[in-house]
């Protein structure tokens, strides 16, 4: 329905009016709120895995460069491989 069909809507029946020219806005707001708060739940998530091989992975042979090279460049999705492959195996046999 484009614009025209809301307001023709809105006015024939007084009473939904407020209710039908808030509904799409109220919809996108709602949208772009879960995008925005989820965005900035992954780059905290991106920062916290980032520290998280710089302080924790050891250092002995090249695995803390490549780790960290690969969280750095692969953003949100190389800390989720990190987190989800790398991590418990390091706390295995490491124990941090």
């Amino acid at each position: 329905m484009n614009m025209l069909g809301w307001v023709s809507l809105a006015l024939a029946d007084s009473s939904s009016a407020p209710l039908v020219g808030i509904m799409p806005f109220g919809c996108c707001c709602i949208f772009y709120v879960l995008l925005i708060l989820f965005a900035l739940v992954a780059k905290a998530f991106w920062i916290w895995m980032i520290i998280d091989v710089a302080t924790n992975e050891p250092g002995e042979d090249q695995n803390k460069i490549v780790w960290l090279l690969v969280v750095i460049f692969t953003s949100f999705i190389g800390a989720a491989i990190y987190y989800f492959v790398r991590r418990p195996e390091r706390q295995r046999k490491y124990g941090r």
